[in-house]
């Protein structure tokens, strides 16, 4: 009898440190930025450090190709995931970041890029740190 007490006590001690486990949630601070570092091949390129293009604008009525970086830098809070399966894919669990489009137009052959390095810094506060 006495052993059954002890596996129905360790199943109470095992079920309650996983549920406290479950139940830590951290709210931290973030913020996201990007910047265009370097680019390789491609005609009359310019470069900055939140676009990037390239083509020749006589040629194609005056429009450019282009990748250009918004919403940098951003910044706001979620709360981190503790627990079984994906993460839920909503606020407060979902932060936004910073957005890339691609600005696409026909363009001379040969006057496309061929390479770019992009920089993404992501930096996350500990709150427990904070608080010391």
């Amino acid at each position: 009898m006495a052993r059954h007490w002890k596996t129905a006590l360790a199943a109470i001690v095992l079920t309650a440190a996983s549920s406290a486990h479950a139940a830590i949630v951290d709210t931290r601070n973030y913020s996201v930025s990007s910047e265009w570092l370097s680019v390789a091949g491609g005609q009359n390129v310019v470069l900055t450090p939140l676009s990037l293009s390239w083509g020749n604008t006589v040629a194609s009525g005056g429009v450019r190709s282009s990748l250009v970086i918004s919403n940098s830098p951003s910044a706001g809070s979620l709360d981190t995931y503790i627990g079984g399966g994906a993460p839920p894919t909503v606020a407060p669990f979902l932060g936004t970041g910073n957005t890339l489009t691609h600005n696409n137009f026909p363009i001379p052959s040969g006057s496309g890029i061929t390479g770019a390095v992009l920089r993404s810094t992501l930096t996350l506060d500990d709150p427990r740190r904070a608080s010391r």
